[in-house]
């Protein structure tokens, strides 16, 4: 059985896209996609801090595992390896914020240069009124620096563990162990 119907299509006009009102990139969430991957190695340097100050505790304890010269020399190596962590978490952040803080400001440039003055307007006079839309980066690269500078980390790194612990055979402090990364 064959229908035939007879109806009107209308097809629609398609506004032109160069005429269209985009809205800010940066009002529309942009940034907070972007943090989502720092505050997971916010989430790993504090891991690893408090991962450092355990097993400074248990170093101190001259417990076992630490009362024999193998056990001691495993916790200072897992200290070494969670400092290092945190350096490695520090400045990936660093690095990452500085490229997305720069590529922000060149997208709001490239479109001011192509009409939308939004984004630039934004980035420039938002501060000027309590507005800072990369402010959750900037917060991220400082919560990154106060984890890696706390006092009782710094503390512990820059000891001489064999003076805590005489099962420790290195006399070297942590912080001479690890090598911070450059990008």
């Amino acid at each position: 059985m064959n229908r035939f119907t007879k109806g009107r299509s209308v097809k629609p006009i398609l506004e032109q896209l160069e005429d269209r009102i985009q809205p800010s990139f940066l009002l529309a969430g942009a940034v907070q996609q972007l943090t989502t991957p720092l505050n997971n190695m916010i989430s790993d340097m504090k891991t690893a801090q408090t991962d450092l100050q355990a097993q400074f505790a248990l170093l101190v304890a001259n417990t076992p595992p630490a009362n024999t010269f193998p056990g001691a020399e495993v916790i200072a190596d897992k200290m070494v390896s969670d400092f290092q962590r945190i350096l490695n978490d520090a400045a990936a952040i660093k690095a990452i914020v500085a490229n997305e803080v720069a590529f922000i400001q060149a997208a709001a440039t490239a479109e001011f240069t192509e009409g939308d003055n939004t984004d630039l307007l934004i980035l420039l006079v938002g501060p000027l009124i309590g507005f800072t839309p990369t402010k959750s980066l900037t917060d991220l690269v400082t919560q990154a620096n106060n984890i890696l500078n706390d006092p009782n980390v710094q503390s512990i790194v820059n000891m001489n563990l064999h003076t805590v612990n005489t099962h420790v055979d290195s006399t070297t402090p942590i912080v001479q162990e690890t090598v911070a990364p450059t990008f």
